[in-house]
């Protein structure tokens, strides 16, 4: 999943540089982000962060869960977290949630100007 979402990010990147945009790709173990300057105005940040979380006890014990926790990888914008898992997404799914995110901030962007 961390290759489909570096993937992703680095395909709208250079989309986005071939339009004059300066972007970058960050990337650590739990954690990769594309960046959009937007000079004087505020940037865009699409982040997502791998996440651990436990297994809910009223799931009680069963024999087809191995673990008692479980990963998701939440996206985070500027304004924080988006409260929605993408793990399972395929890259063009993944370009399109960046796409479409980039254009709630481009709306946002020019609401303040």
């Amino acid at each position: 999943m961390h290759t489909n979402i570096i993937d992703a990010m680095s395909d709208v990147a250079e989309v986005f540089k071939n339009e004059g945009l300066e972007t970058r790709v960050d990337v650590d173990q739990t954690h990769c982000a594309l960046v959009v300057g937007h000079g004087s105005e505020t940037d865009f940040i699409y982040g997502t962060w791998a996440r651990e979380t436990s297994i809910p006890t009223f799931m009680g014990e069963r024999s087809d869960i191995k673990h008692t926790s479980q990963y998701y990888i939440e996206v985070y914008l500027q304004e924080g977290s988006q409260q929605y898992n993408i793990c399972g997404y395929s890259k063009n799914q993944l370009i399109a949630d960046i796409i479409d995110q980039y254009e709630k901030h481009l709306y946002f962007l020019h609401q303040v100007r």
